[in-house]
């Protein structure tokens, strides 16, 4: 756990009752921003407060959709509060900030590395109570969150897709390893009793 938290925002989002996680690729192919905003915008209309880490591709998308949709999101970045991070991000950060809430474990004097990301991937895990993988190639930075979600008992959903697109190795892998497969928002909202 963090010693300490700095936050930019309403901290109490993160005492919404319905809490999850969306994470997946940088990159995304556009098969994978359709699925992510459709399950976001779905998740949001149903009073789920959206969690991810502000990069860019999934993580952007799920922002978004929560903003759009007026529902709460809370960004865990990988630098401190202070800076915007990536600076394509500036204006989506400060939206948060004024609408939800970015939170972050960085003093604003430490040096700041590219294991900090990785570092930051175990609270987007841990803050929700479930974690959903849209898109993440084998070796992909995602994967690290899954894992962590895991650890920390989190329902953890994976959307397929096929064996011949490399964007979806690391999420087949992890249904294969045993999460939900995630082929709507309903089988979240679902496993969160918000759907019958």
């Amino acid at each position: 756990a963090p010693l300490v938290l700095f936050y930019k925002g309403d901290i109490t989002k993160l005492e919404s009752e319905h809490r999850v996680g969306v994470v997946g690729s940088r990159h995304p192919d556009r098969d994978g921003v359709k699925i992510c905003e459709d399950i976001c915008t779905q998740l949001a209309q149903n009073s789920v407060t959206l969690i991810s880490g502000l990069a860019q591709g999934m993580d952007s998308i799920a922002h978004i959709c929560a903003l759009k949709e007026n529902a709460d999101t809370v960004a865990f970045i990988g630098t401190s509060a202070d800076k915007y991070y990536p600076a394509a991000n500036k204006k989506l950060q400060q939206e948060i900030e004024n609408k939800g809430c970015v939170v972050s474990e960085y003093y604003m004097t430490q040096q700041l590395y590219n294991s900090t990301f990785l570092e930051r991937n175990r609270l987007i895990a841990a803050a929700g109570d479930a974690l959903c993988v849209v898109q993440a190639k084998a070796k992909s930075g995602t994967l690290s969150t899954a894992k962590r979600a895991q650890e920390y008992s989190k329902q953890l959903f994976s959307v397929p897709g096929s064996i011949l697109n490399p964007m979806h190795d690391g999420t087949n892998r992890l249904i294969q390893d045993g999460a939900y497969p995630l082929l709507s928002a309903n089988d979240v909202l679902v496993q969160l009793g918000l759907q019958a």
